[in-house]
């Protein structure tokens, strides 16, 4: 009888006890379920915040390559996708015969100088201006020598890649070595009449100059595609109003390099570099004589010089002694990447996606964090 009153007692014991428990379970197992359901709340906030933000670094790293690696004929940092101008030493000249024949610089407008280089702005009115540029100095190098040059990106000085030596002077010899190395396509014993050399094949053709070109010289596709033109120059290039240095339509003035090793050079007068009256540029300009065009390279010697007098050119100018006169004007094709507006419109789209997220019903992103730091953060 005991045994079974007790037995009783103890049910009755338990059932008490679960039923008292049970509630407390319960609030548990509830407290539990929503602190999992904030953290995914919360995991998937941060998800949806942080894949435009990955996705944004990586179209940038991408775009960044492309835009600034992109290696012309291995020139490398040196390369115009970087300067319009490097000059590797010697003076950087710039001076006018008069007021009214300025000397500019236009589309990718960066001009780079070595150290060990100076200004020279003697015998006329010194001024060069670049619209879109900056102007870079290797250490040493100060401003105030350059205060007849207008850039619109101003003057950086103390720039570490153009010391001398330097990885930029550095690049500029050691892709001049490696052009003249290459085995030619074609071989020409000089360039003095009009000329126009045509690819045998797709890709990268090697022209070799044995000589030098002082006439009119225009390289072509031909019914190649994706051409582009190694010019190695034994002598110099020398040309004005009745010679010049062209591509034929449909290439770009930076798909052709002259590497030239003579002491004189490259020297382009007279020419004042008329466009087509469409508008393009090329060796058939219906109203004037057209523009030089092409990647022009001295880096053989610190004797060799570059001399832009009263022409203009549509590519670059990489080499010692550069010159830039008498309302001499430089063209460099290569665009500014847009960095800066593709990475503030991706910023915008998500923060725009972020703010209509929070926008639907329910709880928002900002529900679960301390201080909501997101709102403060974007």
């Amino acid at each position: 009888m005991y045994e079974t009153i007790c037995t009783n007692c103890k049910r009755f014991s338990a059932s008490v006890t679960n039923n008292l428990l049970k509630p407390q379970q319960q609030i548990g197992d509830a407290a539990n379920r929503d602190s999992s359901a904030q953290t995914m709340h919360v995991l998937r906030c941060i998800t949806r915040l942080l894949c435009p933000l990955i996705v944004t670094v990586c179209v940038l790293v991408v775009a960044s390559v492309a835009a600034f690696g992109q290696n012309y004929f291995g020139l490398g940092v040196a390369g115009p996708q970087n300067y319009a101008v490097v000059n590797l030493g010697g003076s950087f000249q710039f001076n006018s015969n008069s007021t009214s024949s300025g000397n500019t610089i236009t589309g990718q407008g960066n001009v780079a100088i070595v150290s060990g280089s100076s200004a020279n702005v003697s015998g006329g009115f010194g001024n060069i201006t670049s619209s879109t540029g900056t102007l870079y100095l290797g250490p040493g190098l100060s401003s105030s020598n350059f205060r007849q040059a207008t850039f619109a990106g101003g003057v950086v000085t103390g720039v570490a890649s153009l010391s001398s030596p330097g990885t930029v002077l550095s690049a500029a010899i050691n892709a001049a070595s490696t052009l003249k190395a290459l085995k030619a396509d074609q071989t020409f014993s000089g360039v003095y009449g009009t000329t126009t050399i045509t690819a045998t094949h797709s890709g990268q053709n090697v022209i070799q100059v044995n000589g030098s070109v002082t006439g009119s010289l225009t390289v072509s596709q031909g019914t190649y595609t994706n051409v582009t033109f190694v010019v190695n120059v034994t002598g110099n290039v020398i040309v004005g109003n009745n010679g010049g240095i062209f591509v034929a339509s449909g290439m770009s003035p930076l798909s052709v390099i002259y590497n030239i090793r003579g002491n004189f050079g490259f020297v382009a007068t007279g020419n004042p570099g008329i466009e087509n009256t469409d508008g393009s540029i090329g060796p058939a300009a219906t109203n004037g004589p057209a523009p030089d065009e092409g990647i022009i390279l001295c880096a053989t010697s610190a004797n060799q010089s570059i001399d832009l007098d009263s022409t203009q050119l549509y590519g670059a100018l990489i080499g010692y002694n550069v010159a830039i006169v008498n309302g001499g004007r430089l063209n460099n094709p290569t665009p500014e990447p847009a960095v800066p507006v593709f990475l503030a419109s991706i910023l915008t789209a998500t923060i725009i996606g972020r703010r209509k997220h929070r926008g639907k019903r329910g709880r928002g992103c900002n529900s679960y964090l301390p201080g909501n730091w997101f709102t403060h953060l974007l």
